[in-house]
């Protein structure tokens, strides 16, 4: 993109900090925005706004602040009453106890994450005949499994399938205890695109994974809350394939 001047009127609100109190006003004035591809990353990732562009005035650099805060994982409201930029942090540490107990899916666990707050998109649930590893319902396998997207982790370029992590959930903690050390196995990193690239969790019936993509404390939110809903399962079983909402 050429580099663009352009010359509009801003309302800016200029606060004036004094040792013991602070005042603000609102003023127009004439300023000169300087656009000139200005890029975003976020942990090596870029961050592309939609609807607006990076811009300098006067030696500064602005951000849109709802690209860069969705990025960050923020919840991002405009009070207009009082022309403030409302940001929230996620996820809610609340969740709504809506997983059978005594029969939870895979699904329902991933739904459930959703609802605490977790940044999750698509949720893909796989069958005996779309699983990829062709291990659902097979002796001493995960009888339910579903895929979730991160809106914080990139899809890759040769699929469409979600890659924010996975949930398999087992008839019997043996089971899941048995995947859950094959897995482990896999997780050394001169595996390379053989290897396990994946944070893993494990409850008595369920076990989780979440990539690699996210920083250690973004994974953490989802190992807390996942133990929160998963511990206390005592059972689980298979569910219908195919995308949610």
């Amino acid at each position: 993109m050429k580099k663009r001047n352009i010359q509009i009127a801003l309302a800016l609100v200029l606060t004036l900090v004094f040792t013991c109190a602070a005042y603000a006003s609102v003023n127009q004035v004439q300023k000169t925005l300087h656009y000139n591809n200005i890029k975003i990353t976020l942990d090596g990732k870029d961050i592309t706004p939609t609807n607006s562009e990076p811009f300098i005035i006067d030696g500064s650099t602005y951000l849109p602040v709802r690209a860069v805060s969705e990025a960050l994982g923020l919840d991002v409201q405009w009070d207009g009453a009082t022309n403030t930029v409302v940001l929230s942090s996620t996820p809610k540490q609340e969740v709504t106890e809506t997983v059978d107990k005594d029969g939870a899916t895979a699904e329902s666990i991933l739904l459930e994450l959703k609802t605490s707050g977790l940044p999750i998109t698509d949720v893909l649930v796989f069958d005996e005949v779309t699983d990829v590893n062709e291990l659902l319902g097979r002796p001493h396998q995960y009888i339910g499994k579903a895929d979730f997207q991160d809106n914080r982790v990139a899809r890759e370029e040769y699929d469409n399938y979600p890659t924010g992590g996975t949930i398999e959930v087992f008839s019997s903690k043996e089971d899941c205890a048995a995947r859950c050390k094959y897995l482990q196995s896999l997780a050394d990193g001169s595996l390379g695109a053989f290897g396990v690239n994946q944070y893993i969790y494990k409850a008595d019936y369920a076990l989780f994974r979440v990539s690699y993509d996210l920083l250690p404390s973004q994974a953490a939110e989802y190992e807390k809350m996942f133990h929160q809903i998963a511990d206390g399962i005592k059972g689980a079983k298979s569910a219908v394939s195919g995308y949610l909402e």
